[in-house]
C-alpha cells in the first residue's frame, strides 16, 4: 500500500515538532522544583503547599519581607517562558493562516490557542495576586492538572505564607490544592 504524504499532513507533523520544542525549551529553562525544594529544605526553611495544611486560611494580607531586587534566575526564567509562548502563538498563527486547512483541522488550532491564552491570563492573574500580597516576585507555571509557583523569597516562607499562595493558585486555576507546589527561590 503506497501512502501519499501531502502539504496538510507535512504541516501537521511540522506543527507538532514545534510545538514539541516550545515545551522542551520551556521545561528545560524552567527551574526544576525538586532542586530548588532540595536547597532550601536543607537549611530547614523550605516549605511546600503541603506544608501549609489543606484548607486553612490564614486571612488578610501580610507584608512579606522582600527587596525590589528580582532574582537573575526567576528574570531569566520569565524570558525563556516567554520565547516559549512566542513560539506557540507563532507557530499557530502560521497554521491558522494555511488556506488548505479543514475546517475541522483550523478549529482545532483555535483551541488550542484559547487554551495558551487561558493559561497565560491564569499564570499573570496568579502572579499579580501573589505579589499584591507584598511578594517580591514570582513566576506561575501550569501545566493541565498542576500549578507550580516559583517565588523569591530570600528570608524563607511561614506556613502562613505558603497557605496563602496556595488559595490564590487553587481559586484561580480551579485545582486541588495538593497539585500546588511552591518552590522558594533565595
Amino acid at each position: 500500500m503506497k501512502m501519499i504524504v501531502g502539504k496538510r499532513q507535512i504541516i501537521l507533523a511540522a506543527l507538532i515538532v514545534a510545538l514539541g520544542a516550545a515545551i522542551y525549551i520551556n521545561a528545560t529553562f524552567a527551574p526544576d522544583p525538586d532542586m530548588l525544594i532540595a536547597e532550601t529544605a536543607s537549611d530547614g526553611e523550605g516549605l511546600t503547599a503541603a506544608d501549609a495544611g489543606e484548607g486553612e486560611n490564614y486571612g488578610d494580607a501580610q507584608l512579606v519581607s522582600g527587596s525590589a531586587q528580582t532574582n537573575e534566575a526567576m528574570t531569566e526564567a520569565r524570558i525563556n517562558r516567554q520565547k516559549s509562548r512566542d513560539l506557540t502563538i507563532e507557530t499557530l498563527q502560521t497554521m491558522l493562516d494555511d488556506t488548505e486547512l479543514s475546517e475541522e483541522e483550523k478549529q482545532t488550532m483555535v483551541d488550542t490557542a484559547a487554551e495558551v491564552a487561558l493559561s497565560i491570563e491564569t499564570e499573570t492573574n496568579i502572579e499579580n495576586l501573589i505579589m499584591a500580597k507584598g511578594f517580591a516576585d514570582c513566576m506561575a507555571y501550569m501545566t493541565d492538572e498542576n500549578v507550580r509557583v516559583v517565588i523569591y523569597a530570600p528570608s524563607g516562607l511561614s506556613v502562613s505564607e505558603a497557605t496563602q499562595i496556595k488559595d490564590i493558585v487553587v481559586q484561580q486555576a480551579g485545582i486541588k490544592g495538593e497539585n500546588v507546589s511552591i518552590v522558594e527561590v533565595k
